[in-house]
């Protein structure tokens, strides 16, 4: 995961060569976070930008029309992203009591 926090000040060396090592580096933290982390990365950056541009849209009716429609974009974007969060926390709380179940279930007929 240290890679990914210098990535973006890498020397440019060939597109492919970048895509190459971002791949890399998305693949450590999907090993080290699970799907779920790399769901949550998403939905906070696509959170982060959106305030970022609602920031630049305050400064004056030109900005706010001219960014309206992508800011709209990530917005319900995030929002997609922060309940996928939750639906996949849910499901893992859920199969944690399932297993919880088939263990207690287990163990009252072993005894």
């Amino acid at each position: 995961m240290g890679r990914m926090a210098i990535c973006g000040a890498r020397m440019r060396v060939s597109p492919y060569l970048d895509l190459y090592m971002i791949q890399n580096d998305v693949l450590d933290a999907l090993e080290a976070d699970g799907p779920a982390g790399q769901v949550k990365r998403q939905a906070v950056r696509l959170s982060a930008a959106s305030e970022m541009l609602w920031g630049h849209m305050q400064t004056g009716p030109k900005e706010f029309n001219a960014c309206l429609k992508a800011w709209g974009w990530l917005c319900n974007s995030a929002i997609r992203g922060w309940r996928e969060v939750e639906a996949m926390r849910r499901s893992a709380a859920v199969d944690d009591v399932a297993t919880n179940r088939v263990l207690e279930a287990y163990d009252d007929s072993s005894s």
